[in-house]
């Protein structure tokens, strides 16, 4: 968020930047305490990260006891690097914030500076860091048992976190909890005094405003309501439109269009839902999904948030009683989740979780992670379980996943889009060939080649940003073969797409006519009178 636009909700902050951990912030409860001993601080000092925790990826708290006495400076250390340091006050905990994606073990201390001279440190905690989580209401969460998958975080589509709830099932209440604003009915006002009461960081927008049976509010509507959201102090996703960002013409870009036209509102994170039903026999739909993420990226610039995502389009039947559907989720399931464990950009994600019992006309079953009753996780619950786990973490096993070996780079996976040529028509007369495309969402422009071997040897290449381009200065009674291709632009690279199939146009040639000049014409005419003379 622009810092012109955030309202802190802090007694105290301090913000530092230190190479590759950003957004230092210290913080502080304005709470006498009791002093301790210099042992007993070792010991306890720390709060958190706790020692063996996994937690989301993001904006990370180190929060320790101020209750030491004589102390004239804190240093906060993550990765053994300073990230802040802080005069005592008269707050009973103090806090220090930083920034990772880095899925991988990390260790914080806190080091005090005694007004003598003596430096005393914490212990040093050792954390782990995800960017797994689990969307999941209470329908879904009665029997799974939250540690089975390995994540580290979760939201509920409300603002209530489960352990407040005294919902049933405890195996939540210690992990990361992400409130979120559901629709124009939730009272904002509570959500954001419980979100500052437990600490929360982050909090979610409107959950698909583009949807009748969703939140359905307007572009207007939401924007009159956002400032709101800016003054919050909290880190703010973006609306989670039905549509992917990337694609959503109608409602997620006009909106953005307007958050950027206003100087007071903004948002943290770009929110993205996104299911997925086209070439699940391939890497390709895979390496696609992947490639809308990364053009949203290429658009706003601003972290990625997958909050639902799954193997789910409306009017077809992916059903985990069929055993090629159930192979090819788990396949596209793997090489996404290892893409965007590899994306810096991408900060969180959350696998949608459909009933696998479900026995419908248009069951999107494949996707399940877990038995609803029993919560005994499926084979793609089990897979879900064991990608995207820090190294070192003793995360639960059950021996199905092994590397996909597929490159999911930015380049792999814009070259997985394969553009149409709708047309390309000859005009014999001025040997041109008029080429005809479709639209590539988000393209900054299309090469077009030519060649007449149908192996594109020796092919021609006409850059465009247009639909349409007339291939010129071609030769009569030759056949030309026509390929196009789009290009994004990305962090100031060209990404491409692949090449698109071959249209065929043949230029015949125009027989020609001859002219019988006049002069030629006077002689014969010339000649005939001169005969009849005679």
């Amino acid at each position: 968020m622009r810092k012109a636009k955030r309202i802190l909700a802090f007694a105290l902050s301090l913000v530092v930047v230190f190479s590759g951990i950003n957004y230092a912030a210290i913080t502080s409860n304005e709470v006498a305490a009791a002093t301790v001993s210099t042992t007993e601080w070792t010991n306890n000092g720390l709060i958190s990260p706790a020692n063996g925790s996994l937690i989301g990826a993001g904006y990370i708290d180190v929060k320790w006891n101020n209750n030491l006495e004589g102390v004239s400076s804190y240093a906060v250390y993550v990765d053994n690097a300073l990230i802040g340091t802080v005069s005592p006050t008269s707050a009973e905990t103090l806090s220090c914030e930083f920034y990772t994606v880095d899925v991988s073990a990390h260790t914080a201390y806190v080091s005090a500076t005694l007004t003598n001279g003596t430096v005393v440190n914490t212990n040093t905690s050792t954390f782990y860091v995800t960017k797994k989580g689990i969307c999941i209401n209470e329908d879904m969460g009665v029997g799974i048992d939250a540690s089975s998958l390995n994540v580290g975080w979760y939201y509920n589509w409300g603002f209530t976190a489960y352990n407040e709830k005294n919902f049933k099932n405890r195996s939540f209440d210690n992990m990361d909890y992400v409130p979120m604003i559901w629709g124009q009915g939730t009272v904002k006002e509570a959500a954001f005094e419980n979100a500052k009461k437990n600490g929360y960081k982050y909090i979610l927008g409107y959950n698909e405003p583009d949807l009748t049976n969703q939140s359905n509010m307007s572009i207007e509507k939401v924007i009159n309501r956002w400032q709101d959201f800016c003054n919050s102090g909290l880190k703010v996703g973006s609306p989670a439109t039905a549509t992917a960002p990337c694609w959503s013409d109608k409602w997620f870009k006009p909106f953005m269009e307007k958050i950027s036209a206003n100087s007071s509102l903004d948002v943290d994170f770009i929110a993205v839902h996104c299911y997925w039903g086209t070439d699940l026999d391939s890497t390709k739909g895979a390496l696609q999904f992947l490639q809308a993420i990364d053009q949203t990226y290429a658009l706003y610039h601003k972290p990625i948030w997958i909050t639902e995502f799954a193997v789910g389009e409306q009017h077809m039947k992916l059903s985990m009683a069929d055993p090629t559907c159930a192979e090819n989720t788990r396949n596209f399931l793997k090489i996404v989740l290892e893409g965007l464990n590899a994306r810096s950009y991408v900060e969180r994600y959350a696998w949608f979780s459909f009933d696998p019992e479900d026995n419908s006309t248009f069951t999107d079953s494949a996707s399940g992670l877990w038995y609803r009753n029993t919560g005994v996780l499926t084979e793609l619950g089990k897979l879900y379980a064991e990608i995207g786990n820090p190294v070192g973490y003793p995360a639960k096993t059950y021996g199905v996943y092994t590397p996909s070996g597929v490159d999911t780079s930015a380049i792999a996976c814009a070259a997985a889009v394969k553009p149409v040529i709708y047309t390309a028509l000859p005009n014999n007369k001025k040997k041109t060939i008029k080429v005809n495309l479709k639209k590539v969402n988000n393209a900054s422009g299309y090469e077009i080649k030519y060649s007449t071997y149908k192996n594109m040897k020796k092919a021609k290449t006409k850059s465009t940003t247009k639909l349409t381009y007339v291939l010129k200065k071609l030769k009569a009674g030759k056949k030309y073969y026509v390929q196009s291709r789009a290009y994004f632009i990305m962090d100031g690279s060209k990404l491409y797409t692949g090449w698109s199939s071959k249209k065929v146009a043949k230029i015949k040639k125009v027989a020609k006519i001859k002219k019988v000049k006049k002069v030629k014409k006077a002689k014969k005419a010339k000649s005939a009178k001169n005969s009849k003379k005679k």
